[in-house]
C-alpha cells in the first residue's frame, strides 16, 4: 500500500503539520495529513521542521513511485490499493509489449510526483492565481508558522542536497 494512502496516521501526539486559511480555519486537515503523513519520529520536545516536512514529502513521493511503477510493470504487483485495477493492467499490459522498463517508469512517475509537490508548494507560497483570494499557511499545532514564500525552491533545494536530483 502506498505511503500516506488509507488510514492517517501521526508522528506523535499532536504533532502534524495542518493547511489552515489565513483566518485560522482548517482548509483541508484530512488532505494535509494524508500528504505528510509523517514516519519519522520527531522528539516531543521539538517541533517539526520545514526540513522534516521536506523529507516527508520527498520519502512519500518515493513510495508513491515505487509502489505505481511496480503496478504498471510487475504481473505480480498487489493492486489492492486501487479503485480500479483494469486500467493499470491496460497499461501495464502495453509497457511490458513495449519493453519499457520499470525504472523507465520511476523515472517518469518521480518527476511528474515531483511536479506535482512542486506545483502544490507554490500554491502556499502564493505563487497562483489563488493567492488574490488570501494565503494559505502551514503551521503546527502551536501555531507557528512554516516560512512559505520559497517552499517550492526551498523543497528542490532539499532533493538536490539529499542526492535525489541532480
Amino acid at each position: 500500500m502506498p505511503y500516506g494512502h488509507g488510514k492517517m496516521r501521526q508522528a506523535g501526539v499532536g504533532q502534524h503539520w495542518t493547511v489552515v486559511s489565513s483566518s485560522r480555519f482548517t482548509l483541508d486537515q484530512t488532505f494535509a495529513v494524508n500528504l505528510a503523513a509523517p514516519q519519522l519520529s520527531y522528539q516531543t520536545a521539538s517541533m517539526p521542521s520545514k526540513s522534516d516536512f521536506f523529507e516527508d514529502l520527498a520519502v512519500a513521493m518515493e513510495a508513491w513511485t515505487a509502489t505505481a511503477s511496480k503496478a504498471l510493470t510487475d504481473q505480480g504487483a498487489d493492486l489492492i490499493w486501487v479503485e480500479s485495477e483494469e486500467p493499470y493492467r491496460k497499461m501495464r499490459d502495453a509497457l511490458t509489449q513495449g519493453g519499457v522498463s520499470e525504472r523507465t517508469v520511476a523515472e517518469v512517475l518521480s518527476e511528474c510526483f515531483r511536479g506535482f509537490a512542486v506545483s502544490f508548494l507554490t500554491v502556499l507560497d502564493g505563487g497562483t492565481a489563488l493567492s488574490e483570494k488570501g494565503r494559505l499557511y502551514l503551521v503546527d499545532e502551536r501555531d507557528n508558522r512554516l516560512a512559505s514564500d520559497d517552499l517550492h525552491d526551498d523543497f528542490v533545494g532539499h532533493l538536490i542536497a539529499t542526492g535525489r536530483v541532480a
